[in-house]
């Protein structure tokens, strides 16, 4: 898995009940000629002794639906992926600190998953303070210069009921269309 330039932590959903979801966006590679087959994903993020499971994946561009396998050939795919919580999940609260967080990938054919990405993010006093409100979300860009992923806080005014994750959306789907014009 490539370097996500950004790693979105925000609400799930469009009235926030303490569900968080995780957005990234990478190219899945392998160097075998037949290609891999991708039965599931997660993500894992601890702090210290305490850690939180992200089992339910999507993925897609304009058009969300939940990951059921994913096909990673020679020429690579490159996807936006979405980490949620389960419902049966405890509530998590984001206390300021260091965050581990690692993607896995479950392979067709193997019994265990494979790490493909780890992160260490870090989340300021303030921001933590700031991820109590409904409509915000902590975004991670990679610095190139210092090799680490620089956060900021980023808080939209709620356009009505069940539209206050849609700007996060629209701003990432945007990105993407024009990173792909570029190309």
């Amino acid at each position: 898995m490539s370097q996500p330039t950004q790693i979105l932590l925000g609400p799930d959903g469009p009235t926030f009940d303490g569900s968080w979801k995780i957005y990234l966006r990478s190219l899945m590679y392998t160097t075998g000629k037949r290609g891999i087959v991708i039965e599931n994903m997660f993500v894992e993020i601890s702090k210290g002794e305490t850690s939180i499971n992200f089992p339910v994946w999507v993925l897609g561009e304009e058009r969300l639906v939940r990951g059921g396998g994913l096909f990673v050939g020679e020429q690579g795919a490159i996807a936006n992926h979405h980490f949620l919580q389960s419902r049966e999940t405890e509530k998590w609260v984001f206390r300021s600190g260091d965050y581990r967080l690692q993607v896995y990938a479950q392979l067709v054919g193997r019994k265990s998953a494979e790490l493909l990405f780890e992160a260490i993010l870090t989340i300021s006093s303030d921001q933590s303070k700031e991820l109590e409100a409904s409509n915000t979300a902590i975004f991670f860009d990679w610095g190139t210069k210092s090799r680490s992923y620089l956060s900021h806080i980023d808080r939209r005014i709620s356009r009505g009921a069940g539209s206050e994750v849609e700007p996060f959306l629209e701003s990432l789907l945007s990105a993407s269309k024009v990173s792909k014009k570029k190309l």
